[in-house]
């Protein structure tokens, strides 16, 4: 990992480990969800719903590829996210909202301690073109007349007329969350207070892979390609009773034993992709 990349990381991790060390240092008798804050007279039965937008940071990974004509895997491979650039006409459309890199997610509060929640997260993984990696495996000339070869460990200098390939139509992780709730704060009159949710997030991959094999575009297939876990931990300041805004960190480990690449049978690609996250959302408590 190049210095600034790690430093990138290590900041985000850093930022994970102090939300989840506030969490536990924090997670002592507080006044209870329904009497020390303004909620709802029955704690139960009450949902939640979110909107956000996130970055994430990844770790190399070896990325494997099988095809007619080609077996190879790029070892130590780096990608970025892809965060669109703020504009209001995208951000505030309607019907533009899911182009940047968002999170949706609905839950239910199970009880004074416990919440659960579906939803996911659409980050996006771009491979970087222009990367020194090594290469090993065999290429046809069938495939590509120009790398055709075998290769093992070869230092290799990655193009997109070689390989492009990025999660970018979503590395969608969908998933169950079962979150452990804290209240850290109350305001005097009750309107206000803080809550750290602290849990785990298992789930499926759900991506729809943008892949260029020696030049040639593939479909874009949305495919069911492995699924993950991730831990979790984040801040959410709670307004009266209905609304809230809150950030939140993950970290997680994704596993894509199966990405399709160009729809026919026996070509795909497989990963595994370790992640940080960080986001911020606006949501709303109701009861129905």
């Amino acid at each position: 990992m190049v210095p600034k990349e790690k430093a990138n990381f290590v900041s985000m991790l850093g930022r994970i480990i102090i939300l989840v060390a506030l969490g536990v240092v924090f997670t002592r008798p507080y006044p209870s969800y329904g009497q020390g804050c303004e909620c709802f007279e029955d704690d139960k039965k009450v949902f939640f719903f979110y909107w956000g937008y996130n970055r994430s940071a990844y770790l190399r990974s070896d990325l494997k590829m099988h095809g007619a004509g080609y077996n190879y895997e790029l070892s130590q491979v780096f990608a970025k996210d892809k965060p669109e650039e703020f504009d209001p006409r995208v951000y505030f459309n309607l019907f533009k909202l899911s182009i940047p890199q968002f999170n949706i997610r609905l839950g239910y509060r199970l009880n004074e301690k416990w919440a659960v929640s579906l939803g996911y997260d659409h980050m996006k993984y771009v491979v970087q073109s222009g990367q020194e990696t090594t290469l090993s495996g065999t290429i046809d000339s069938s495939a590509s007349s120009q790398y055709a070869g075998v290769y093992d460990n070869a230092n290799f200098y990655l193009t997109d007329n070689f390989l492009h390939f990025e999660h970018t139509d979503g590395l969608n992780f969908i998933t169950v969350e079962l979150d452990y709730v804290s209240t850290l704060w109350t305001s005097d009159n009750r309107k206000f207070w803080l809550e750290n949710r602290s849990g785990i997030a298992p789930g499926v991959l759900y991506p729809r892979t943008d892949v260029n094999i020696f030049g040639t575009p593939g479909p874009n297939i949305w495919n069911l390609a492995g699924g993950g876990v991730a831990l979790k931990s984040e801040m959410r300041l709670n307004m009266w009773k209905y609304f809230f805004i809150q950030t939140t960190a993950k970290a997680g480990l994704l596993f894509l034993p199966r990405i399709q690449t160009t729809g026919n049978k026996g070509e795909y690609a497989k990963q595994n992709i370790q992640f940080l996250e960080g986001f911020w959302a606006v949501g709303a408590n109701f009861k129905i």
